[in-house]
């Protein structure tokens, strides 16, 4: 089960390309822990890309723990990796 997989931290100011720990996540199956909007969050990451509309890098990933502005701890979301 992902949840027992090890995390790994995400810190905004490393040299190494955010969308490449992204990457990372997701071929380790290793959950990610961020900040995203003020919350904490723990995340499945499953998917990291272009969106159809924009030229922002977007993550699809399912978070298992920590806040949200939805109020919903646990979920599908759709985030702009900008803003991590």
């Amino acid at each position: 089960m992902f949840l027992a997989m090890m995390c790994c931290q995400i810190l905004r100011n490393q040299e190494v390309a955010i969308n490449d720990l992204l990457c990372d996540a997701i071929t380790q199956k290793k959950c990610v822990s961020l900040h995203y909007n003020g919350h904490h969050r723990i995340v499945e990451v499953h998917a990291v890309g272009y969106g159809a509309r924009t030229v922002n890098i977007l993550l699809r990933c399912y978070q298992i723990f920590g806040g949200s502005e939805s109020n919903e701890p646990e979920g599908w979301k759709l985030m702009h990796v900008n803003k991590i």
